[in-house]
């Protein structure tokens, strides 16, 4: 029998609405050959990327509007 060695323990995060055999099956096996899974540690839980549903992107600033911005800055701080 095998002993697990815990440098080479991964997680994986399967779709919820997947049955976890046939994840393995297709997307770890083809990789790693000689996977398994530790049913007692298996969790079925839910993860909601806050940055997908929510992250607005804003374009950065051009770099002489930022100059502008802290080069005063920077003279002030000397004269501290």
């Amino acid at each position: 029998m095998y002993e697990p060695d815990p440098d080479l323990r991964d997680t994986e995060q399967v779709p919820l609405q997947e049955d976890i055999d046939e994840y393995i099956e297709r997307e770890v096996l083809p990789h790693v050959t000689d996977a398994w899974i530790d049913y007692d540690k298996t969790a079925i839980g839910y993860e909601i990327s806050f940055t997908r549903h929510f992250y607005r992107y804003e374009p950065l600033r051009n770099f002489l509007t930022s100059l502008r911005t802290f080069w005063p800055l920077r003279k002030r701080r000397k004269d501290c």
